[in-house]
């Protein structure tokens, strides 16, 4: 029982390698430059792990349990293996979204897609990857873990086991780092706007209250002057244009202070948010998913995103 369990894992461990290096390749052909696309530390993504025994056990259950007298064909494999990964791929981009408040990854902008998280370009991929795993690759995996069974067999399994419990460790902690960062970045867009309303209400409430009180001393004296100074047009016309620059002065005034108290409160929020992206920047987990994006704020991240194009620029 034991030694089917260190199989299970190392079969596990084998796909999250496989994983990793293609994700590698993927990023750099398009990014060209060496990016670390997985998930730990180490060179694994534990999500191709994950998903390459869900297939592989899901069709040997299938085979075993389901069918009668004969295995899936190649067609029904297929549809099986799209059916499997599409909807781990879509539950991982779910809960990561709702623990991070962020997208890591986002299919939108591709047809059918679903939520973002899935869309069936990818999944017919995954069907025809998980096929050909299914098929050529698993043989030849099982094949070396064949050969490598012996006294050191359930070792080597262990000594996996410690390794992945240490790097998934220092990946949580990176992940709650990162986490606390994002919302950090939030609660300040949620204060400035705060701030700003708090700001200006009083200040633009001082602005109508100077407008009313001049209007209606301006109305107020060009009755009484019209009615006793019937013979000082000029006079009148001199004295309401005295009036209205000085309320225009007044108001001009008070908005200026407004704007003022505003650009410094705007400008305290930015050198904040600046530090908070260079902080996010600098999580290896950030810059794995360099398209991570906020769902509640779509521009949250875009001083972080600006840092990734200046330090690119410079290399």
């Amino acid at each position: 029982m034991a030694t089917d369990f260190i199989t299970l894992f190392l079969i596990f461990v084998s796909y999250a390698f496989i994983g990793w290096v293609t994700e590698v390749i993927y990023a750099y052909s398009k990014e060209h430059k060496w990016i670390n696309r997985g998930f730990l530390y180490g060179p694994f993504c534990p999500i191709y792990g994950v998903g390459a025994v869900a297939i592989i056990g899901i069709v040997e259950f299938f085979n075993s349990h389901i069918m009668q007298n004969r295995d899936l064909s190649l067609i029904e494999m297929f549809l099986l293996v799209v059916f499997v990964t599409s909807g781990l791929e879509w539950l991982t981009g779910y809960f990561l979204e709702k623990m991070f408040h962020a997208k890591w990854w986002d299919y939108s902008d591709k047809k059918f897609n679903v939520m973002g998280y899935i869309c069936l370009r990818f999944s017919i991929y995954w069907g025809v990857v998980g096929v050909f795993v299914i098929k050529v690759v698993n043989p030849l995996i099982m094949k070396a873990l064949h050969y490598l069974e012996g006294p050191v067999y359930v070792e080597i399994g262990c000594l996996f086991m410690l390794y992945f419990a240490v790097d998934g460790y220092k990946t949580v902690r990176g992940m709650i780092d990162l986490r606390n960062l994002i919302i950090e970045l939030e609660r300040m867009s949620v204060q400035l706007k705060s701030d700003i309303e708090r700001i200006s209400l009083p200040i633009r409430q001082d602005i109508e209250r100077v407008r009313e009180e001049f209007e209606e001393k301006r109305l107020a004296l060009s009755v009484e002057l019209k009615e006793k100074m019937e013979d000082f047009e000029d006079f009148n016309e001199e004295l309401k244009d005295k009036i209205e620059q000085e309320v225009k002065e007044r108001l001009e005034f008070v908005e200026y202070n407004l704007k003022d108290a505003i650009e410094k409160r705007q400008a305290e929020a930015a050198k904040v948010k600046a530090e908070l992206a260079e902080k996010i920047y600098d999580l290896r987990l950030y810059r794995a998913f360099p398209r991570m994006k906020s769902i509640r704020y779509p521009n949250l991240l875009r001083p972080v995103k600006d840092i990734q194009q200046r330090r690119k620029k410079n290399k």
